[in-house]
This record gives structure tokens, sequence and C-alpha cells, in this order.
């Protein structure tokens, strides 16, 4: 499942780094609660596995990325992206060395609709405490 979000959201220029990780913690929410799934964050931007008890190595889930753009009216928006391998039946040869799917973490089929909007919705609340952070600095700096 890839998907993107686009923000014109003001965002602090020390908060921007945060948007990598509340997509992360987005998507481990709603992995949780769609899939009873506990993953980790591999610092900075990808979801893993924990490593079975026979091997020392995560598996790697989803990625992340995340990029500031200039607008044509001069604010920047964001475009926050994910990619989550959710229904991959099999894996074979050397990737299922290093990543892994959902649906053969969970043994049942993944609802990417159910879980798109869990991310997204995640994401959003998340975001909500970053524009907060940004528009207490804005009032803090105009006030002295």
């Amino acid at each position: 499942m890839l998907m993107s979000v686009a923000t014109t959201s003001e965002v602090r220029d020390d908060h921007r780094g945060l948007l990598l990780t509340i997509m992360s913690l987005a998507a481990l929410d709603a992995i949780e609660a769609e899939l009873s799934l506990r993953l980790q964050i591999k610092w900075p931007n990808d979801l893993v596995a924990a490593p079975a008890a026979s091997s020392s190595t995560t598996l790697k889930v989803a990625g992340i990325l995340a990029e500031a753009v200039i607008l044509t009216d001069g604010r920047t928006g964001y475009v926050v992206g994910i990619g989550i391998n959710c229904n991959w039946v099999h894996i074979s040869g050397p990737l299922a060395d290093i990543a892994t799917s959902l649906d053969v973490l969970a043994g049942c089929s993944v609802d990417r609709e159910a879980l798109a909007v869990g991310v997204i919705l995640g994401f959003e609340e998340r975001l909500a405490v970053l524009e907060a952070a940004a528009s207490s600095e804005g009032s803090e700096g105009s006030a002295g």
C-alpha cells in the first residue's frame, strides 16, 4: 500500500523532522488496531517486525519519506509518503531475508482501506499537536 499525505500546516523549523515520526507512530497505531501486531520503528524512517527467535535480523514492513516544497505563494508545503507491505502472501528469494508483509505476520489478509484510514486519522491527530506548537510559538513571540 502506497500513500502520501500533503499538508500546508504551519510546522516549526525545528519540528519538521517530526513529520516522519508522527507518520511512523500513526502507522504503528493503525497496524496494531487493525491487526493486533506490534512493530518497531527503526530510526529514522522504517517500520520493522521484531526478529524471529532464530534470528537477530529485523524484517522491514514499511518505509516513510518526507519532503518540503516551497509553494507558488511562498508558503512551505510538506508531503509525507509511506509504503506498507500489506498482502504479499508469499515472500521468497533474497527479499525474504530482509522484508516481510503484514498478512504474513498476522496470518490474514489486510483491509488496506481500513488501515489507510487509521494511518491518516492518526497522522492528522499528531499533526494538530505540531500545529499547536507552531501557533503557541508565534503568539509568545508577539507578546513580548
